[in-house]
């Protein structure tokens, strides 16, 4: 089953290594707009929906709610329209360093102002506009057991997209890269030590700027896991606090933490 958690973070995680592993499913659907969230059973039948983060409706009536519902209500709709720009970031900011990351590499072997990228950069300005456009304040977001909907939005086909542009600007770029490797032993006088002293140099360089930034993109991602268990754990308070509520379960969040940290759910 492809989950929620995999589609957000399918860059972020690979690019900064995330110390939480996530897993969360989503065993029916809903529907985010920015005055209401419908929940949806897995046969698309509207369960429930909670008006402006305030009111909250079960077979087309109003639930009278004590405070103490009221209030898991709000922050259960808070918490789930907040998480929208959570993704948001994470993907957008993991695109980013995948992109620079290429770039740097491509401008140390051939130079600044080469092309070898360019398709590749096209791309990834294409993807990022896509996921601006999609996670935009004024749009609705459909989410059910296959991810995000909208042509495979950040699904199987997304990723192998992503993967083949890539495989796509190394192979058209290796005659380049070769070329420039051929004058770099020409201009040593054959030295292949100092190419590859200078080659491993500039890895390190990269490397440590990559897991700098990476670092930055991890902490949002570790974040990103929390919002959707705090998510999961709202609804499970729901469910206690409103018995029409209870026979629902549309969220199942694991989030497993390193060696380092005690697991938590």
């Amino acid at each position: 089953m492809k989950t929620l958690i995999a589609a957000a973070l399918l860059l972020s995680t690979t690019s900064a290594y995330a110390h939480n592993s996530c897993n969360a499913e989503v065993e029916g659907g809903l529907k985010i707009q920015q005055d209401s969230i419908q929940f949806f059973d897995q046969k698309e039948a509207l369960l429930y929906e909670i008006k402006n983060d305030k009111s909250l409706w079960i077979d087309g009536s109003a639930v009278q709610l004590s405070p103490a519902q009221q209030a898991v209500v709000t922050e259960y709709s808070a918490r789930i329209h907040n998480v929208v720009p959570e993704v948001k970031m994470v993907v957008i900011e993991g695109l980013n360093l995948a992109s620079d990351g290429f770039n740097m590499a491509f401008n140390e072997l051939l130079g600044e102002g080469n092309t070898a990228a360019d398709d590749l950069n096209e791309k990834l300005a294409t993807i990022r506009a896509e996921v601006d456009a999609k996670f935009a304040s004024d749009q609705v977001i459909y989410v059910n057991h296959n991810g995000i909907e909208g042509d495979n939005f950040l699904g199987k086909e997304f990723e192998q997209e992503l993967q083949a542009a890539v495989e796509d600007t190394v192979q058209k770029a290796i005659g380049s890269i070769l070329v420039a490797v051929g004058k770099e032993m020409i201009f040593s006088g054959g030295d292949s030590q100092a190419f590859e002293k200078r080659m491993e140099s500039f890895g390190a360089k990269v490397e440590q700027e990559m897991e700098s930034r990476a670092e930055l993109i991890e902490a949002k991602a570790d974040q990103l896991c929390q919002s959707f268990a705090q998510i999961d754990n709202l609804e499970e308070a729901l469910k206690e606090q409103v018995q029409d509520v209870s026979r629902f379960d549309l969220f199942s969040v694991t989030v497993k933490q390193d060696s380092h940290h005690d697991d938590q759910a």
